[in-house]
């Protein structure tokens, strides 16, 4: 219910969103500078010059194994087809066939060898690429960094901050102020709506008891009726009940109607901030009845009282420096703080 007449409590939600959002876009920019203040860009340099060398030694390797590899390959194709059974028992445990079988399986092991050192190559070049591609990325992205840009808008969001934080603080004595204005209306509000819920439960109570009269066949139970009544509301009517009670909630929305106007005040005079004042000095160095001229000695604290809360400008005419006997500067020092 504080936050349906206190405007400064989403207020203060939205400063905080804000500031929250602005302390991370600073934590972000400063964290890309502080990278940039360590980065090495000649050790990326040397870095992606090495693996370029290396990248293009794995690739020759590569390029020159690949002839080997499908010569192996196709020989050991071969020698399996021989070195199947066959349809001749007589085939299956000859010279021949153990020659053949001894040579498949050295021709295995050096395709073994073959694809486990190309197998390496292809995972140490795609390496070589990956550290490539990352210091490039990463060099781009040092020489696109503005230095000078990037301290100027970190020095500028610094000030954003700041005046985020001071409005955030203002913003948030003047809900508390406002809280407490509100309180006590809303106190009252409170109480009203908790008295017109128990009186509206014991209208409906009462408009039961009413109904139950009027569909009543005899006396007896019309008896019983008021006897409930009687006992419940210690009124034997239903109907007088209801006429009491209905009064009761009219006089109770009436006080909730005027709570809400006066809530709804205290709100609008709330968003008034006054900020400014400006005193019109030569008035108030005059006693008003006997007319009597004081200087600035009834002026002098209440400006300088003022000006801890406002913004204080101070007002007169020409006819000032005659009457104090002093220039505008000696003026202006009688003042220990003027806003």
């Amino acid at each position: 219910m504080t936050m349906q007449y206190n405007k400064y409590h989403d207020l203060c939600v939205s400063l905080t969103a804000q500031q929250n959002a602005l302390r991370q876009r600073i934590d972000e920019l400063m964290r890309t500078q502080d990278w940039y203040n360590k980065f090495n860009a000649t050790s990326a340099i040397t870095a992606v010059e090495s693996a370029k060398t290396l990248l293009l030694d794995y690739n020759n390797e590569l390029r020159e194994l690949q002839p080997r590899v499908i010569d192996v390959e196709s020989k050991v194709a071969r020698l399996k087809a021989k070195a199947s059974l066959g349809w001749n028992p007589k085939y299956w445990f000859s010279q021949e066939r153990t020659a053949i079988k001894s040579t498949l399986n050295s021709e295995g092991v050096e395709l073994l060898k073959l694809r486990t050192r190309t197998d390496l190559l292809q995972t140490q070049s795609r390496m070589q690429v990956t550290i490539i591609e990352r210091f490039d990325g990463e060099l781009k992205k040092y020489k696109a960094h503005d230095e000078y840009q990037s301290k100027a808008k970190i020095t500028s969001l610094h000030n954003e901050s700041a005046n985020l934080v001071t409005s955030l603080r203002e913003t948030t004595q003047l809900r508390d102020i406002l809280n407490a204005e509100l309180s006590a209306p809303l106190a009252e509000l409170a109480k009203l709506n908790t008295q017109k819920t128990s009186i509206a439960s014991k209208l409906q109570c009462a408009r039961a008891l009413d109904l139950e009269l009027s569909h009543a066949s005899n006396s007896y139970e019309k008896a019983m009726v008021h006897e409930k009544s009687k006992q419940t509301f210690g009124e034997s009517s239903p109907r007088k009940v209801i006429v009491s009670h209905e009064r009761e909630v009219d006089s109770i929305d009436r006080n909730i109607s005027k709570l809400h106007v006066r809530l709804e005040s205290i709100a609008q005079k709330s968003s008034r901030v006054i900020r400014r004042l400006i005193i019109d000095g030569n008035n108030l160095c005059y006693q008003k009845s006997p007319k009597k001229f004081l200087g600035l000695s009834a002026l002098r604290p209440v400006a300088n009282l003022l000006s801890d809360k406002y913004k204080v400008l101070i007002v007169f005419d020409a006819s000032i420096r005659e009457q104090l006997r002093k220039g505008d500067r000696q003026i202006e020092e009688c003042f220990v703080v003027v806003k």
